[in-house]
């Protein structure tokens, strides 16, 4: 499943509405830039063929935290963006991976 009908999925949008397709999508391309160039996420975790079920959460997040006109949650989900976002930063190849 695309992590844009997973997106869909989160917000109670069914599969078959694509009128709100392209926002979705720029908001999922701001979480994936936020992290991986921004917060020294590796990269790898966004692989298409396989992406990390925790990436998938913090991109749900961050599209929560940005997306329509109700914004009376955003700073919740922020705050889960961020709590996942620093969880992915310890992982193999990101910016906190500690070699012991």
């Amino acid at each position: 499943m695309s992590i844009l009908n997973q997106i869909k999925i989160s917000l109670g949008i069914a599969d078959s509405i694509t009128t709100y397709d392209e926002e979705l999508k720029f908001w999922i391309s701001e979480a994936k830039d936020s992290m991986i160039n921004t917060a020294g996420v590796p990269e790898h975790l966004f692989s298409e063929d396989n992406i990390d079920s925790r990436a998938v959460a913090a991109i749900i997040f961050y599209v929560k935290a940005n997306y329509g006109n109700d914004r009376t949650d955003s700073s919740r989900y922020m705050n889960l963006f961020q709590k996942k976002v620093r969880q992915l930063q310890t992982e193999d190849g990101g910016v906190w991976d500690v070699e012991e």
